[in-house]
């Protein structure tokens, strides 16, 4: 089973984003449309694969912080 965790968007070039993730910097692949910088989005295998809501990403942090 993979999960998709959630991650901001820090910068978009074409076809690589630079995300914040737990304080960590990362690259992944994007494939999602519209995506820009400040989204919250959810990365699964070094891939964006859904652009979140703030609320959604919050809950999910929170989620993952619990060991849910």
């Amino acid at each position: 089973m993979c999960l998709a965790a959630p991650a901001r968007v820090v910068a978009v070039s074409r076809e690589r984003a630079v995300l914040e993730q737990a304080g960590k910097r990362l690259e992944a692949g994007i494939a999602v449309e519209g995506l820009g910088k400040g989204d919250w989005v959810l990365v699964q295998q070094g891939l964006v694969v859904e652009v979140i809501s703030e609320a959604e990403a919050r809950e999910a942090l929170k989620a993952f912080s619990e060991g849910r």
